[in-house]
């Protein structure tokens, strides 16, 4: 909407065999990057209707609408393994300390401190926070997060998807 300085996405299905197609998420839904269940069932999206981008997931007609994840600070990206039960998504995971836990005494402080060329990429300052892979079962029983997660890169002070524009594909 040039008017409003905003974009808005909606999501369509369009018949293998022809015919109009169906909006299925609208505007509201604020839902992107659409992306069927393995077993064909139900649609998987990512949306930040509930306040950060979290996984859903809906009936193909666009019905039964219910968020998946409860990752604290949202998720970027995810995917599923074949088997339809294990699922990875991309999330931001505080690795390194910040100059104010470093210096306690100084709580109230916004300084940084750089150690590397890395400080500044594109539009945004590097903080203590890194985007990791993480994976997790998923149960098509109750639609949630069951069980443990896991971080693959644990501890490790790196992006994956590399930024400024990678994505899911990098996974």
């Amino acid at each position: 909407n040039v008017q409003e300085n905003k974009g808005y996405n909606f999501i369509y299905t369009i018949p293998t065999t022809g015919g109009d197609p169906v909006m299925i998420a609208d505007s509201t839904d604020m839902a992107h990057s659409p992306s069927w269940r393995p077993d064909g069932k139900k649609i998987m999206y990512l949306s930040s209707k509930s306040g950060f981008t979290q996984i859903w997931q809906m009936n193909p007609d666009g019905s039964n609408k219910k968020m998946v994840s409860g990752v604290p600070f949202g998720v970027s990206n995810f995917g599923f393994a074949n088997d339809g039960v294990k699922i990875w998504y991309t999330a931001e995971v505080k690795v390194t300390e910040s100059f104010n836990e470093i210096q306690s005494d100084l709580s109230k402080s916004t300084a940084r401190v750089y150690d590397d060329l890395m400080y500044h990429h594109w539009d945004e300052w590097a903080d203590d926070n890194y985007s990791h892979v993480i994976y997790t079962t998923y149960s098509d029983k109750n639609g949630n997060f069951e069980g443990d997660y896991y971080d693959l890169m644990k501890d490790e002070p790196y992006d994956s998807p590399l930024k400024p524009f990678g994505g899911g594909e990098q996974i």
